[in-house]
């Protein structure tokens, strides 16, 4: 039989409640299984990145203390099989801690060039530099490996691959190093014997940086030439 509404009230069908009260509860049960595979996704993802490796576990049992370098490329690895197995694609992914981790190593490399041309030792300081160069991307950078292999090649009294490298500090677009770079090819083409070179330089020199440290030596080499 149809229910029946008296005068002020709604009757709402039985069956239709029932239906209603039990889709709330599928509902209900649904989120609740959601809700743990979320989680047991989650612990057993955490389980993954805390899971030492082998070798680390065996370094830890023989007292071996791993360098910050070591460690960080364990945790690279693990970080890589939990990313493995959540099935997500990161190849496209570059973090910008790796650009600072090879800049760092380049800085590095400099330094050492730096300390070689001091000790005079100007084969080593051109092998640092011509490592740091393959990876430095940085003008500024660029310019001071170019000055500093000009430097080394100077030092060695190979003044025709100094010049080249001089030449190369003073075209770039970077200011730093321009007017080392030009008196130091003036210098080169002295110690070549090309005089005339030289004072074409050294006048050049003047023109282009009247206000540089170095002018009170360009004005006596031109004196003398």
């Amino acid at each position: 039989s149809e229910p029946v509404a008296s005068e002020g009230k709604v009757v709402v069908d039985k069956d239709a409640l029932d239906y209603i009260r039990k889709e709330l509860e599928a509902i209900k049960k649904e989120q609740k299984n959601i809700k743990s595979q979320v989680k047991n996704l989650l612990a057993q993802n955490k389980k993954v990145e805390k899971r030492p490796s082998r070798k680390r576990a065996k370094a830890s049992a023989q007292g071996i203390i791993l360098s910050d370098e070591a460690l960080a490329k364990k945790k690279a690895r693990v970080s890589r099989r939990a990313r493995k197995k959540a099935n997500f694609d990161f190849r496209a992914y570059k973090p910008k801690k790796e650009a600072a981790k090879t800049t760092s190593r380049d800085d590095e490399r400099v330094e050492l060039a730096k300390e070689a041309i001091k000790e005079k030792d100007y084969q080593r300081a051109i092998r640092e530099l011509k490592t740091a160069l393959k990876r430095a991307k940085d003008p500024v950078t660029i310019n001071v490996i170019y000055f500093m292999l000009g430097d080394s090649h100077y030092g060695l009294n190979q003044f025709d691959k100094a010049v080249r490298y001089y030449s190369k500090v003073f075209e770039s677009g970077v200011r730093e190093k321009k007017d080392d770079a030009l008196i130091m090819i003036g210098k080169a083409e002295l110690r070549m014997g090309k005089s005339a070179d030289a004072k074409k330089t050294f006048r050049r020199f003047l023109a282009t940086f009247p206000r540089s440290e170095h002018v009170p030596y360009a004005r006596k080499m031109l004196q003398q030439l």
